[in-house]
């Protein structure tokens, strides 16, 4: 009934009006005397949404400085409530149970000295996340702590009776639970074990860019890498691709070598050293299909004139990269063994898992929501734990021996497929010789 209803943005609605103009469509406002017809009608029209996006933004821009003037003052505007507080005429109030947690919490991680092993230390004494229940009924939270909620609480000033807002923090009107000296103590020890890793690639240098595909359509893409001062490249099947990748299909194509090669095609001996004579491989090659072991090539007409020929087939198994080999379960493993601690924990879960299963498929425990109540953790948290009593026999074997690698812990073997290759392939394992 009205244009605003529609839209309050002039690129949007310019979008919509495309469409509508494509398939024979007038829009007509019932309350406002226009219609896109017309010029007349089409200028109205932009005026009204020009005021109409002009009152979206002030009043969004309103919104943000009030929220910003309110923390300010130190006022919470509400959100995730931390552990520590709850939540009482809308202002934190300290819970003390918990915020005797959240110091246990840290004075713990100064003494362990790790956050790895604070984080195993606190799945062992069952301390989870804040519960938090929701207007619905519905319960989030009270589960075990992950590496970025952990790392969260690690850091969070509201526990010094701060407001944080963007960069900056605010004296906040709630009570610290917390002294200055142990949170700085924590953030020092933090800082001190963090490894910065530029995960930005610098663009490599490809000179098949764009142009490799697989013989299902999915393109392959440079990446670049490092090692050492040596900088080097590889053609990978681009992962936001449709589809997977098959069996015959090579995952990974090593960049300079397969660029030096086919470049030799079209670059006679006397030319190397004049820098293939100005020309680029773009101006030979017009596609690279991967086909199997084999890169079919189309050639462009100067690449014609060069190699003689309109297709060509190179072998490509020179070119590709292997992955790495997987572990043997049961035989010599390439990585290190499981710990004790870890293999203690898993194995204990196992039999945990079963031990519920077991009471489920009997009728001793109606049902996961009863089994919750009775151990008083989350029902996410029991399911987590009965997809361990399906674990395959040999991989139990191998947790019970001490022969699976040491990447892999209870957080892995949780929801695993219920097919017992399945479980093997998610973790990247294969069976061996005992």
């Amino acid at each position: 009934y009205k244009v605003d209803r529609l839209t309050r943005s002039l690129t949007d609605f310019a979008r919509i009006v495309d469409i509508f103009d494509g398939n024979g469509v007038s829009f007509v406002s019932v309350t406002q005397s226009f219609n896109t017809t017309t010029s007349m009608g089409r200028l109205t029209l932009n005026v009204l949404l020009s005021f109409a996006q002009f009152e979206r933004e002030v009043t969004a821009e309103r919104i943000r400085d009030k929220f910003a003037a309110s923390k300010k003052k130190g006022i919470w505007m509400g959100g995730p409530v931390p552990l520590g507080y709850r939540v009482e005429s809308r202002k934190l109030v300290v819970a003390a149970e918990e915020a005797e947690t959240v110091r246990f919490i840290y004075r713990r991680y100064l003494e362990l000295g790790s956050f790895t092993a604070l984080l195993d230390d606190l799945r062992r004494r069952g301390v989870v996340t804040k519960v938090t229940t929701l207007a619905s009924g519905a319960r989030r939270g009270g589960i075990p702590f992950a590496r970025g909620s952990l790392a969260y609480l690690l850091g969070n000033r509201v526990y010094l009776g701060e407001l944080r807002h963007k960069a900056m923090s605010h004296k906040g009107e709630h009570e610290p639970i917390m002294d200055l000296g142990l949170f700085d103590a924590v953030q020092a020890l933090r800082a001190a074990h963090c490894h910065k890793h530029h995960t930005a690639r610098e663009t490599p240098p490809a000179a098949l860019r764009d142009l490799i595909v697989g013989g299902d359509g999915i393109p392959f893409k440079p990446i670049g890498m490092k090692k050492g001062a040596a900088r080097y490249y590889r053609y990978i099947r681009d992962t936001d691709g449709a589809g997977r990748r098959s069996s015959d299909q090579p995952g990974s194509i090593a960049g300079p070598a397969f660029d030096a090669h086919v470049r030799s095609i079209f670059a006679p001996t006397s030319d190397a050293s004049d820098k293939f004579n100005g020309l680029s491989l773009t101006q030979c090659v017009e596609r690279v299909t991967i086909l199997g072991t084999s890169a079919l090539l189309t050639t462009t007409a100067e690449g014609q004139v060069r190699s003689g020929q309109a297709l060509l087939s190179v072998d490509l198994a020179p070119f590709v990269i292997t992955r790495r080999r997987r572990d043997v379960i049961g035989g010599e493993s390439a990585s290190r063994p499981i710990r004790a601690e870890a293999r203690a924990t898993l194995l204990e879960t196992i039999a945990r898992a079963r031990l519920w299963l077991d009471e489920l498929a009997s009728g001793r425990v109606s049902s996961i929501d009863a089994l919750a109540e009775r151990e008083d953790q989350a029902p996410r948290q029991i399911t987590a734990t009965l997809s361990c009593a399906f674990i395959a026999p040999d991989l139990v074997a191998g947790a019970i021996d001490g022969k699976l690698p040491d990447r892999i812990g209870v957080v892995r073997m949780r929801h695993l497929p219920l097919e017992w290759d399945r479980q093997r392939q998610t973790l990247g394992l294969i069976c061996g010789q005992a």
